[in-house]
């Protein structure tokens, strides 16, 4: 059932509370020891069909009777370079699939083209291993040794596969694009979570991954036993405070009132109960799992422009009395805990 529709305005009732089924096989791990015995960690069997190999580069593809790719150790030791050049929100969604990758090749390094300004929470969520400061896709400089694996958690355009591709890496891991037609991946679907979107991207290349994998550790700043509000209303970048103050706020609150922003995900990923208010896009693709209880979506129900100049119609549907009501049930639960 997902999430309610257009007749849904106030709190998700439990009954919806689990992801769509959108029809979409998974694909599960295989034995990657059997496959590249004595390298000890890596890709699984079923990456055999999945990866695009740079042209002129042979020695990438081994017969058919072997295993997939001639990866080596000095292989291992190379980088995997991942592409998510948004915002916070944005950010905390791909950590699922960014452990995964961590995980997955534990001998290469992992670098995340991102933000500069968000380094404070990429080291809270301490899944990759450098930060290469990009703002934007078409703002990628790669001055290094092409990477041996490029993914691409940025999203479904053009721009973040050409700005990946433009580092020369051997493999490339994105979703699939008619621009880009000797590249496989899944056909990318509207109305999939953003975590499990990621997710099951790898998963496509024989990854495994977990959606639910995004909570964070609460920075040393803390200061304890939680006792006040958050309430967030968004802000552009000009007027945006520092992402690691906002985090230590975030992870030391009673509780967290937001729109469909960075803070309301970090209060998902640090499991601090939370009000979220949903407007232009529905909680099935950007909320928190709807499993985890602390957190409160309320959603009119309607879809509409999220780059709209003026606030999404929907917001104005959910009333102040909704939005007291929901913190106020959030605050009740927590002193009975």
């Amino acid at each position: 059932m997902g999430y309610p529709g257009a007749n849904s305005v106030g709190v998700l009732p439990e009954s919806d509370a689990h992801a769509p089924d959108n029809g979409v096989e998974d694909t599960s791990a295989g034995d990657f020891e059997t496959r590249f015995p004595g390298v000890g960690a890596g890709f699984p069997a079923s990456a055999s069909k999945l990866w695009h190999t740079r042209p002129g580069f042979a020695n990438d593809v081994v017969p058919a009777a072997g295993p997939p790719f001639a990866i080596t150790v000095e292989a291992y030791m190379a980088v995997t370079l991942a592409l998510c050049a948004h915002g916070l929100r944005e950010l905390l969604t791909a950590v699922p699939a960014l452990r995964a990758l961590h995980d997955a090749l534990p001998r290469q390094r992992l670098v995340l083209a991102a933000p500069g300004w968000l380094r404070p929470v990429v080291e809270l969520a301490d899944c990759v291993d450098e930060l290469h400061a990009t703002p934007l896709p078409a703002a990628l400089r790669w001055n290094a040794p092409p990477p041996t694996f490029a993914v691409d958690l940025h999203g479904a355009d053009a721009g973040s596969i050409g700005a990946l591709l433009a580092t020369g890496p051997a493999h490339m891991i994105a979703h699939r694009h008619k621009d880009f037609s000797q590249i496989p991946g899944p056909a990318w679907q509207l109305d999939l979570p953003e975590t499990v979107r990621w997710c099951r991207l790898l998963e496509y290349a024989g990854i495994p991954a977990d959606p639910a994998r995004l909570d964070i550790a609460p920075p040393p700043e803390s200061i304890g036993e939680p006792e006040f509000i958050v309430v967030h209303a968004g802000g552009a970048p000009a007027r945006r405070w520092p992402a690691e103050r906002f985090a230590a706020v975030a992870a030391d609150a009673a509780l967290v009132v937001s729109g469909d922003t960075g803070v309301g995900h970090l209060a998902t990923a640090f499991g601090t109960p939370s009000v979220l208010i949903f407007g232009p896009e529905s909680p099935a693709t950007w909320g928190p799992p709807p499993e985890r209880e602390a957190h409160m979506v309320l959603w009119a129900g309607r879809v509409d422009d999220p780059l709209a100049d003026a606030p999404a119609p929907g917001l104005d549907l959910i009333s102040v009395a909704e939005v007291v009501a929901a913190a106020d049930r959030q605050l009740t639960s927590r002193a009975l805990v």
